[in-house]
């Protein structure tokens, strides 16, 4: 009795909340088995029904706009804001009802026009973009209103025009970027108006310690012309160096051929590939075997073993004693014409033709004819030819015979950058094939630059100036074998001159931390004798020498937006470990650096 009793009971509170369930009371709202809701989309009293998983947003899988005979429809909104599931529910759309006749509505944005299609009736939607104008680096536009009221276009308003144009009217202010400095671990955040030079509210420097030595930034503070960041460089520069050539090469190699001759051109190229050999074609610009033929020598330079530097306007003897007027054309137009032909190849070597420069130039009367006294020209001693030189280009190939240092000096002397050693290739019997490849040999012994002055190279010389293939190709193959070790670097004039002038206004840094060591290069853009070395030229890479940890034997590190893997080497002298990276140079003061990780 007291079992069934006690069964009766609890019939009797399950019973309640069977019924409920049953009928749909306040557990209706409840996921189905799946976990998903039922949304309904009610469009002109049609409706679609959609399942959709719990929290997720709907979205309306019909179109929104259509036409009939009549009219064009499109929905403009809803009843409520598309809201993540959480319930049953439907979705009323607010429909627009507007005639088939389509207008041209133009917005005249400060980024250009953007034209929206709009039909009769219908008010036009700004496209994004309007509310901010961002076109200008000093000045920032914010969005104050339309030019006009923007109106649905009817038949009755457009009166016959073809299209309707909006103008937005800004408010303009000052325009503030964000510039930020990261010293260390540390993040100081500033707001710096445009084109203003920011200044860093910490000083950067931490230590005297040479092994954690303010170094400088990453890149040159400049005026802000948008949001930046600087970081600080810290590193000492024990322990570093950048190579006197180019992967640590012990001499440097490098060929010039003058005057322009296309057939030699064509065929050292060739040569260049087969032996890993690079050189100079030093141009006489008006030519007509350079001008009649731009695109031939084009497509030789664009293998890139040979480059263009120049050998003056028209190698005139008269180039060696003249006016002013004279020296611009010949020095300066040249330079000038050739960068037209050859643009980002980098003219900034010069061949001074006969080999004979001046400190003066003639005085001129008002019509430009050369003054003279007792029959002689007036001098001027203005620097002349000389001045010029040194004032346009970062390298004169002079004449005088020898081996160049890798350190040029700043002037005019044997073996400055004025007046780089050359050894001639000569049709002589006097000059051998063995004392020619000798000059190889000396080169290497004594960690020279070899800087060879040569004409046209054919099969049968008829004069001195004139090189045979055969000596030519001997000299070639006595080459090769010190470029494939590393111990000679091939390079054009162009290139040696960028790896030398930068390497001698440049600072390599190294620092080590938690097992990662980031090797740095500083560069003063500006050289000792007032030239501007300008980024897009002199962006060649140097290489640097750094000690690593004796564990190491192979190293990793990005170059070029590609992974460059080396093995570690060790120094005789010292048995130190050391590796060498290139680093491209970067702005004007700033370091540039690669990080170095342990690969094996």
């Amino acid at each position: 009795m007291k079992r069934l009793t006690a069964l009766a009971l609890c019939f009797a509170m399950l019973l309640p909340c069977l019924l409920l369930s049953s009928c749909g009371g306040e557990t209706a709202d409840a996921t189905t088995d799946d976990g998903t809701y039922t949304v309904t989309f009610s469009v002109n009293g049609e409706e679609t029904s959609v399942e959709v998983a719990a929290g997720e947003i709907p979205e309306y899988p019909g179109d929104l706009s259509w036409e009939t005979d009549e009219h064009y429809y499109k929905i403009t909104g809803w009843d409520k804001e598309f809201a993540p599931a959480d319930a049953d529910t439907t979705y009323t759309a607010i429909v627009g009802e507007y005639g088939l006749t389509v207008y041209d509505v133009r917005f005249n944005l400060k980024t250009g026009i953007v034209k929206v299609p709009t039909h009769e009736g219908e008010t036009p939607i700004p496209p994004k973009g309007y509310e901010t104008d961002l076109t200008n680096v000093q000045v920032i536009g914010t969005f104050d209103h339309w030019d006009s009221e923007i109106v649905a276009p009817t038949a009755e308003n457009m009166e016959g025009k073809k299209f309707v144009m909006y103008n937005p009217v800004y408010v303009y202010s000052t325009r503030y970027y964000t510039v930020k400095f990261v010293i260390g671990e540390n993040e100081y955040e500033v707001e710096a108006a445009a084109n203003s030079v920011p200044e860093c509210p910490a000083d950067p420097t931490e230590s005297d310690d040479a092994a954690n030595k303010f170094a400088g930034w990453d890149k040159e503070i400049k005026a802000v012309t948008g949001d930046i960041t600087y970081t600080a460089f810290y590193g000492g520069t024990m322990g570093v160096e950048i190579t006197p050539a180019k992967d640590g090469a012990k001499a440097v190699l490098t060929m010039t051929y003058d005057d322009g001759d296309l057939a030699t051109a064509i065929w050292v190229n060739q040569k260049n590939k087969q032996y890993g050999l690079r050189g100079s074609c030093m141009i006489i610009a008006s030519r007509a075997a350079v001008t009649d033929h731009v695109a031939e020598w084009r497509a030789v330079f664009a293998d890139g073993t040979l480059d263009p530097q120049c050998h003056s306007w028209t190698h005139s003897s008269d180039t060696v004693e003249g006016p002013q007027s004279l020296y611009q054309r010949e020095i300066v137009d040249s330079k000038t014409r050739l960068e037209g032909y050859f643009p980002e190849k980098g003219i900034i070597c010069y061949a001074t033709p006969y080999c004979q420069v001046r400190n003066y130039s003639y005085q001129t009367d008002a019509a430009g004819n050369v003054v003279k006294k007792n029959g002689e020209p007036v001098k001027v001693y203005d620097g002349g030819s000389n001045a010029l030189i040194q004032k346009t280009y970062f390298v004169n190939r002079n004449g005088t015979e020898g081996l160049q240092p890798l350190d040029p000096t700043l002037d005019d002397k044997a073996g400055g950058w004025y007046n780089v050693y050359v050894q001639w290739f000569y049709n002589k019997t006097s000059q051998t094939d063995a004392q020619r490849t000798g000059w190889i040999d000396d080169a290497v012994k004594k960690s020279g630059w070899l800087i060879i002055l040569a004409h046209q190279i054919v099969d049968s010389p008829d004069n001195e100036y004139k090189l045979s293939k055969t000596n030519a190709e001997t000299f070639f193959q006595h080459a090769s074998p010190y470029v494939k070790s590393g111990e000679l670097w091939a390079a054009t004039f162009g290139e040696a001159t960028k790896y030398i002038r930068e390497r001698q206004n440049a600072t390599a840094y190294r620092k080590m931390e938690d097992g990662v060591l980031t090797v740095g290069v500083k560069i003063d853009r500006t050289t000792a004798d007032g030239l501007y070395m300008d980024e897009s030229v002199f962006n060649y890479p140097l290489t640097v020498k750094t000690k690593v940890p004796a564990a190491w034997n192979t190293v990793s590190y990005e170059f070029n937006g590609e992974t460059v893997t080396t093995a570690v080497k060790t120094d005789p002298d010292t048995n130190q470990k050391y590796v060498l990276v290139n680093v491209i140079p970067g702005g004007d003061g700033a370091v540039s650096s690669v990080r170095v990780e342990r690969a094996d």
